[in-house]
């Protein structure tokens, strides 16, 4: 049997639950950057967890940082899609120069590894907290129309056309790795399961995490909650 504590804030007490099987969904640990693009709650709270419980842990190492996210500092940051240097963005120093030509024969069109790892070089030359992205449009913005697979991107996009330029700098993006388990969620601790960004299953490649994520909340899921089923 697995137990878990849970502090109540409203009266300091604590209480124990008990349960036959636990299953961990508790994302990635981006907030452990400085900038990153996932929510407040993902701090690593599962893979800690199974860890001290005496769960293996994998391939921490790898995590994918998104190259273009929204800089500032007293706000929370938000990615700049790829679509926007798709339609012809480009990316300068604080300096107004362009550094992508240098770096790759696609320039800012080059892998998110690529690109993400010259942004941060840029970075460390200049001693500059963040690089620029132009957009090619002027006016109100961007048109839905240009982005038809991310439409929740233009308004991040577009609120900003009017200073000319976004100030960027890479960020944590994906959690490769996390608490190993089998083909159905399963740790090498009896009835401990782990899903989602939190698990390491293996499916999770460094080139595209974002993939198979979406294969583990769809089978590894499904495979999980019938293994978990309480047992008669």
């Amino acid at each position: 049997m697995l137990g878990a504590y849970v502090l109540d804030r409203n009266t300091g007490a604590i209480h124990t639950f008990v349960a036959d099987a636990t299953v961990l969904a508790t994302g990635g640990s981006g907030k452990v950057y400085l900038y990153t693009s996932n929510p407040d709650v993902a701090t690593g709270d599962g893979v800690a967890l199974a860890y001290r419980a005496g769960a293996t842990i994998a391939n921490m190492e790898f995590v994918q940082f998104h190259p273009t996210c929204l800089y500032h500092p007293r706000a929370k940051s938000f990615l700049i899609s790829e679509a926007v240097r798709g339609e012809g963005a480009i990316l300068l120093n604080r300096a107004g120069k362009r550094f992508m030509e240098g770096a790759h024969p696609m320039r800012e069109l080059a892998p998110r590894d690529i690109v993400a790892r010259a942004i941060d070089a840029e970075m460390k030359r200049t001693g500059e907290d963040c690089v620029l992205s132009r957009h090619p449009v002027q006016g109100p913005g961007v048109h839905p129309e240009a982005f038809p697979e991310h439409p929740r991107d233009v308004p991040l996009v577009r609120h900003r056309h009017d200073e000319g330029a976004d100030p960027g700098s890479p960020a944590a993006h994906y959690q490769c790795g996390g608490v190993r388990t089998n083909l159905h969620g399963e740790t090498d601790i009896q009835r401990l399961f782990a899903l989602g960004e939190c698990a390491g299953t293996g499916l999770q490649r460094r080139e595209s995490p974002r993939l198979e994520l979406l294969i583990e909340a769809l089978v590894f899921s499904h495979s999980a909650v019938q293994r978990a089923r309480p047992r008669m």
